[in-house]
């Protein structure tokens, strides 16, 4: 099936596997978009293909062996002040996988990790990130359980940003069947830290 897999049927897949993950927003996906274009009859003729080979279920959701036919990554970050370096990390990241889901730190992680106030709060850090089109979705992560966002998403591939490590309390012995991605790009001078000083935003 992978070989004749059409570009329709990989979006049906790739919504099929985002309507699984718990806390996603369904009207704000951008594979809805992409999928609205395409007339009705067609998506449904494309849909009864993959329900028959069992990649997608009766209710339009993927199945596990669907599942194999898609990539997944997932990158989290604060994005408080989106800049340049945010969009082209996201862009690469994105590059690798056919699915890029993007944990968004909660406020009260923001405080911890930054010793700082986001400017933002995270649902309007969430929108901001989830309306870019190398995001196909975004998520508020855990303040306390940064694991749990992980388990929620099932990724194939993790990435990390140039400073960027695996958040704690995760084991590596938990994240053994994943892929971890340094993205060694970096701007110089472009940094929401520093952009927050020169502005004296705080």
């Amino acid at each position: 099936m992978s070989k004749g897999m059409t570009k329709i049927q990989k979006y049906l897949l790739i919504r099929g596997y985002l309507k699984t993950v718990p806390n996603l927003k369904v009207e704000n996906y951008s594979i809805d978009r992409c999928l609205e274009a395409i007339p009705k009859d067609y998506l449904d003729r494309e849909m009864e293909k993959l329900i028959r080979e069992g990649l997608l279920d009766e209710n339009g959701l993927i199945t596990s062996k669907g599942r194999k036919y898609i990539k997944v990554g997932v990158i989290g970050g604060v994005f408080d002040l989106l800049h340049i370096g945010h969009v082209n990390i996201l862009k690469r990241a994105k590059e690798h996988v056919d699915i890029l889901i993007a944990i968004i730190a909660t406020d009260e992680t923001v405080k911890k990790m930054k010793n700082r106030v986001p400017l933002h709060k995270q649902e309007w850090r969430r929108e901001v990130i989830n309306s870019l089109k190398y995001v196909d979705a975004a998520i508020i992560g855990e303040e306390k359980e940064f694991r749990i966002p992980l388990v929620k998403i099932d990724p194939d591939v993790i990435f990390l940003g140039y400073d960027q490590k695996i958040p704690p309390g995760i084991s590596r012995e938990e994240i053994r069947d994943k892929e971890v991605v340094k993205l060694n790009f970096k701007i110089e001078g472009v940094k929401t830290s520093k952009i927050i000083e020169k502005l004296d935003l705080l």
